[in-house]
């Protein structure tokens, strides 16, 4: 359950972030600041994968010995320093059908991606994973070098 939460704050930090720093910084400074804020959230993804998979070997649950405390540093942080900033503008409304949709959409494909490499008698390949499997393999058939034999 806490990974679903820990998914949906990542999911909306990520989509907001760019948002966040051009409303934050002025004009001058919003290429240097979407810069550094692009350079740490990969140097984060690929430095917390290498320290999860060296703390994992210890135990699993040390994992969250590094990423939980500084979640909840940053969320201090961001709490204590960010400021509302109100334009007067009304907010527009929220598209719920569109979401809804969209994230159907994209847990279906997921799915698909996910049951359809499994190769057991108890996961059969479904609709939405041929068709998924169609859409990779028409597009891995046209990518291959011009007279080259396709591999597989």
């Amino acid at each position: 359950m806490w990974r679903i939460v820990q998914a949906f704050g990542g999911s909306m930090l990520t989509a907001n972030s760019a948002a966040i720093l051009t409303d934050a910084f002025p004009a001058r400074q919003r290429g240097m600041a979407l810069g550094v804020n692009q350079i740490t959230a990969l140097a984060g993804q690929f430095l917390g994968l290498l320290a999860g998979g060296l703390r994992a070997v210890i135990d699993w649950r040390a994992v969250f010995w590094v990423s939980v405390p500084i979640s909840v540093a940053g969320t201090i942080w961001s709490y204590l320093s960010l400021r509302e900033t109100v334009s007067g503008q009304r907010g527009g409304r929220i598209d719920w059908f569109g979401n809804i949709t969209f994230a159907a959409g994209a847990g279906a494909l997921l799915a698909a991606i996910t049951y359809g490499i499994q190769r057991t008698a108890a996961a059969r390949p479904t609709g939405a994973t041929r068709w998924c499997s169609a859409g990779c393999s028409a597009r891995r058939d046209r990518v291959h070098a011009p007279g080259t034999a396709r591999a597989g």
